[in-house]
Parts: C-alpha cells; structure tokens; sequence
C-alpha cells in the first residue's frame, strides 16, 4: 500500500506540474507533453499490479492463490484468476466514519459509484499497454498511433483513489474482513486493521497493524 501512495502522489505531481525540463526538449518541444503521459501510465499500470498483488497477499489463505502461475501471473490474469476463486475478492469502498451512531456502534457508509471497479481494472490495465507499447517500426513511421486523451490519467487517478482511500476486503471466511486506510491523517501512511464477525453480527477489530 505504500508503494501505491507513493506512485499516486508522483504520478499527481507530474499531471499538476509537468516533468522537470529537460534541455534536449527544445529539439522535439512536443515529446515534454508525451513523455508526461508515458509518466503516468507507467505509474498507473504499476498501481493496477500492486493492486492485483495486493488482492493475491490479502487471499493467501485460498490454496489455489499460492500457485506458481498466479505468482508469476501478470494484473490481467491475477484478477481473472481470482474472480473464479472468490468472486467477492476485489476491495469494496467505504467512507471512513466519523462519529458513532445513535447505538454506539461505528458504521462504515458503501461507496456506489465513481470507483475503479474489477472491469475498470482490466480495461485501464489494457490501456496502460497500448499507450507504453510502441509498436512495429512501420507503425511509428506512419504516424497512425492512436491519441489518448491527456485528462485520462487524471480520471483514472480520481478512480483509484476513490477505491483505496477508505476500502474493505471480505475474506473467503465471511467471519473475517480486512479494512485499509490509504492515508491517516496523523502519520499520513497507510493502516490496516482485521476484524471478525461477532455473534450479535457486528465487526469486531482484531487487531490493527502499519501497512507496508
């Protein structure tokens, strides 16, 4: 999760800032605005593998996640793999509360909509490709390459962000659940905490522990 937030705040700085200057530029000035969008589709595709790896360390406890193929396997693969194996693997968002209700209990609020979604994933994990992979010689001499749209990365960061900033994970054992915060508020790093189900039905925290 560090490597996440790391990557995140990189890759914003970049699309608020631009990349440092680069004295060569001069020679081909439009290379600064694609060696921008390189940026940040570099770090959003190493963003969808930490999630998917993350998503493989979070199932270890399903025997089929040890396998020499899905350890090896790319972001693609993982998620496919795993949507067979547990099809409620993928993080679900949640906003952070911030007070108890009227029993005294803390409720997490759903996120519906606005989230990088297991479909999202997949797609902006294509993207990624597309817009990393040069392609044949006769391609690039053509000049044909497809345009992406400079905003996309911004979107696809909104996306991610609205997904990791505050999410859950449901185990294969509906009896236990991870929670994760991508930022705290007081060490500005990511938290996690594991919880258990009580037999009243409400969630329990375990423990709590730094995020890695």
């Amino acid at each position: 999760m560090e490597e996440i937030l790391i990557r995140d705040e990189l890759l914003m700085n970049v699309l608020n800032q631009g990349l440092p200057h680069a004295p060569a530029s001069t020679l081909q000035p439009q290379m600064m605005d694609a060696a921008k969008l390189e940026f940040a589709y570099l770090q959003l595709r190493m963003i969808c593998e930490s999630i998917a790896l993350a998503c493989l360390a979070a199932h270890g406890d399903i025997a089929e996640t040890g396998t020499k193929r899905l350890q090896k396997a790319d972001a693609d693969t993982i998620i496919k793999s795993l949507d067979n194996l547990h099809s409620d693997f993928f993080p679900k968002p949640s906003k952070q509360p911030v007070e108890r209700d009227e029993l005294g209990v803390w409720r997490l609020t759903p996120i519906t909509s606005g989230f990088l979604n297991k479909d999202d994933l997949l797609r902006l994990y294509g993207e990624c490709g597309n817009v990393l992979h040069r392609g044949s010689m006769r391609k690039l001499l053509s000049g044909n390459a497809p345009l992406t749209d400079a905003n996309n990365p911004n979107i696809w960061a909104d996306k991610i962000w609205k997904l990791l900033e505050h999410h859950q994970i449901q185990t294969i054992d509906p009896n236990f659940q991870i929670i994760c915060l991508m930022k705290d508020k007081v060490l500005s790093r990511p938290q996690i905490s594991y919880w258990t189900m009580r037999p009243d039905g409400l969630w329990a925290i375990e423990m709590a522990v730094r995020a890695e």
